[in-house]
């Protein structure tokens, strides 16, 4: 039962895109770091402290998921004039 739901979750993961490898994703209480792998069963995530953590893909497709990579980043332009004497 526990295979079918994390096939089923895995395939939610891929067709909602909801993360790809790459991205850095926080799901509370469970794990926060770079996705590495996304597979038919579980999700391997990279901590910053370089620990490797197997999710189950169950746990993820059940949980909010925030993908810190997908938000929008804000731009801000300057200009400057800048004058001499003569």
């Amino acid at each position: 039962q526990d295979l079918f739901k994390n096939l089923i979750g895995g395939i939610s993961i891929l067709i909602e895109r909801r993360f790809s490898i790459g991205d850095w994703i926080k799901v509370d209480g469970v794990v926060e770091g770079t996705v590495e792998r996304i597979g038919f069963r579980s999700t391997h995530v990279r901590q910053f402290d370089k620990a490797p953590v197997y999710v189950p893909n169950q746990q993820l497709s059940d949980s909010p998921v925030t993908n810190y990579t997908a938000r929008r980043m804000s731009s801000c332009s300057a200009s400057a004039r800048i004058s001499r004497p003569i």
